[in-house]
């Protein structure tokens, strides 16, 4: 699994596909 860039810390347990940030920050 990718990591998430250095930024706001966002919790690790909701799956990153529902997140919108979590999308933009996977392309």
């Amino acid at each position: 699994m990718v990591q998430p860039p250095p930024g706001p810390p966002r919790p690790i347990d909701q799956p990153l596909e529902i997140s919108p940030i979590g999308v933009l920050n996977f392309l």
